[in-house]
């Protein structure tokens, strides 16, 4: 079993509001060829990570996967102030105004026990630019919209033609926005889904922040385990180190 296509969805609609924030910076301070170093050296490492058995997800190039993800967003009520923004954008011709955006996948899964964490970086503009995008995710994620478009746009990746016959979410709650030490945004989800006779939990955290030019996005889910909520904190403060680091070194 792999991360269900309902946090595929989140996840991937979650990047999209992201880039349709950003606004481009008069000045690029690096290079495409050193963004691009820093976007890499950014991510989380696998040996990182808590627990054992991690396996690093093979990254996919197809485009028809990546639309599939977020295929019907924009028909949720809920989330219609983003498609709202999202048209807005495109009618404006806004590029998203990255120098470099990189992005890390890893597994662990041993029968009904599962555990994925993804890490990205996206190198902006500008400082300036980058804190302008956490501020408008914080903003969002503060709000009744954001709860509401969560839980709608999950539930949609379990109703008829989600990838997996007889599962069935019986149980959803959107917590409350969460913010780290160093000023990230985020917010988690805990779910009951009942897979034929067997009663799976869920749970699945989001993270953004930026340092310097740079933007993080850690998201982590797992099922019948606690093993990341136990090291929540941890694993955070560990991806907020190596984007550091890596700004500082490039």
């Amino acid at each position: 079993m792999t991360r269900t296509r309902a946090s595929l969805a989140l996840a991937a609609f979650l990047s999209l509001f992201a880039v349709a924030c950003s606004g481009g910076g008069e000045d690029a301070p690096l290079t495409p060829e050193e963004a691009a170093a820093l976007a890499s050296a950014g991510l989380l490492t696998m040996e990182q990570l808590p627990g054992s058995g991690w396996e690093e997800v093979p990254a996919t190039d197809d485009p028809e996967e990546d639309d599939s993800l977020t295929a019907g967003a924009d028909e949720i009520p809920a989330c219609e102030p983003l498609a709202a923004f999202f048209e807005e954008g495109d009618a404006e011709g806004e590029e998203d105004g990255y120098l470099a955006e990189a992005e890390v996948e890893f597994n662990s899964e041993t029968d009904f026990i599962v555990r994925n964490v993804a890490s990205a970086v996206a190198v902006t503009e500008s400082e300036e630019e980058a804190e302008a995008q956490i501020e408008v995710i914080g903003e969002f994620f503060a709000s009744d919209a954001a709860r509401d478009c969560f839980e709608e746009l999950f539930r949609a990746g379990f109703e008829e033609g989600g990838e997996v016959e007889g599962v069935e979410l019986t149980s959803l709650e959107v917590g409350e926005p969460l913010v780290t030490p160093e000023g990230g945004n985020g917010f988690a989800i805990d779910a009951e889904i009942l897979a034929v006779v067997i009663t799976l939990d869920m749970h699945m955290e989001m993270v953004f922040w930026h340092e310097g030019p740079a933007m993080g996005n850690l998201m982590w889910m797992e099922m019948n385990s606690e093993t990341l909520r136990d090291e929540a904190d941890a694993l955070v403060a560990s991806a907020e180190e190596q984007l550091a680091t890596a700004v500082e070194e490039n």
